[in-house]
């Protein structure tokens, strides 16, 4: 790689993170729910999933259950629960994938398993 060719406009990280922090900044509320997250039934969860893993391949999910901190603890243990006993098992069996990660442990540490990996 030439040094002309680092230092071509556009082309650096600085770059990069600008273009999409403007194509970010233009998206409505509406496309972010049905385009970048997942949320809502077990049922509608394993769906959507199937639904990414075909368009993207996706061959694991990683779940922030409480990225705000504002979820109370039980909550997010009961989306924990519902997570790795309904919708996991359910779109493992459907598209093979073999990695989740889940974060947003109450008390803001990992437990519960919510930081590691479940095959």
């Amino acid at each position: 790689m030439t040094r002309s060719s680092v230092e071509r406009a556009g082309t650096g990280p600085a770059e990069r993170r600008q273009t999409r922090a403007q194509r970010l900044s233009t998206l409505t509320y509406e496309e972010v729910l049905h385009t970048k997250v997942a949320f809502g039934t077990a049922a509608g969860l394993v769906d959507r999933l199937s639904h990414l893993q075909e368009e993207l391949g996706l061959d694991g999910v990683v779940a922030a259950l409480d990225a705000g901190g504002q979820i109370p603890a039980e909550c997010v243990q009961r989306s924990l629960h519902i997570l790795t006993h309904e919708v996991m098992p359910a779109f493992k069996s459907m598209v093979g994938v073999t990695k989740v990660s889940c974060r947003g442990a109450p008390g803001g540490g990992d437990s519960s398993g919510m930081g590691r990996e479940q095959q």
